[in-house]
C-alpha cells in the first residue's frame, strides 16, 4: 500500500493535485494540517482513496481532531500537526504518544521542513511543505507498506 502524506499546503490545492497525478498508485492520503480546505477539495476528487486529516494551527474554525490514528495494512499510524506537541523543539512527545498507542508510524507537520527517522521501534516522518518550505526544497512524503515492511521517503518537488 502506498500512502501520500502532506502538510502545510496553506491554500494551494493545485500543488496537491499535481502530486496526486504523479502518485496514481496511492491508496491513501493523509494531510497533517494547515490546509484543511485544500484537503477537503482533494477528498471530493478522490472518493476511492482512504482520506484522513487533522487540523493545524492555521485551520481556523476546523472541527477536525488535533491527533488521530488509522490502521492501514495492519500498521497503526498516529498523526498530528504537532503544534500542541512541541515538534519544533523535538518529536519526542509525539514519539511517546506513538509508543503509548502501539503505533509503528508517527507523522507530524508544522515545522515546514522534512525529515524521516526510525527511533525506538517507530518510523517518524515530517513531509515538510509542498508550498512553503523553510529550508531546502518543497517536499511531500510517501510511505510504502508491504510484505517486506515499511519504507518512508521524502519526495522533493
Amino acid at each position: 500500500m502506498r500512502i501520500v502524506v502532506f502538510s502545510d499546503s496553506h491554500g494551494n490545492v493545485d500543488i496537491l493535485r499535481q502530486i496526486m497525478q504523479s502518485q496514481p498508485e496511492a491508496e491513501a492520503i493523509i494531510h497533517l494540517g494547515d490546509g484543511e480546505r485544500d484537503f477537503d477539495q482533494l477528498r471530493l476528487e478522490h472518493p476511492d482513496k482512504v482520506m484522513r486529516n487533522v487540523r493545524g494551527n492555521s485551520d481556523w474554525g476546523s472541527e477536525s481532531k488535533l491527533m488521530d490514528t488509522v490502521l492501514l495494512e495492519g500498521k497503526r499510524i498516529i498523526f498530528a500537526h504537532g503544534h500542541t506537541l512541541n515538534v519544533k523543539q523535538s518529536p519526542s512527545m509525539l514519539l511517546g504518544e506513538a509508543q503509548s498507542a502501539g503505533a509503528q508510524i508517527a507523522l507530524f507537520g508544522h515545522t515546514h521542513y522534512s525529515m524521516t527517522d526510525y527511533k525506538d521501534g517507530v518510523y517518524l516522518m515530517n513531509p515538510g511543505s509542498p508550498t512553503q518550505p523553510r529550508r531546502g526544497r518543497a517536499t511531500y512524503g510517501v510511505i510504502d507498506i508491504g510484505p517486506e515492511g515499511i519504507a518512508t521517503k521524502i519526495i522533493p518537488l
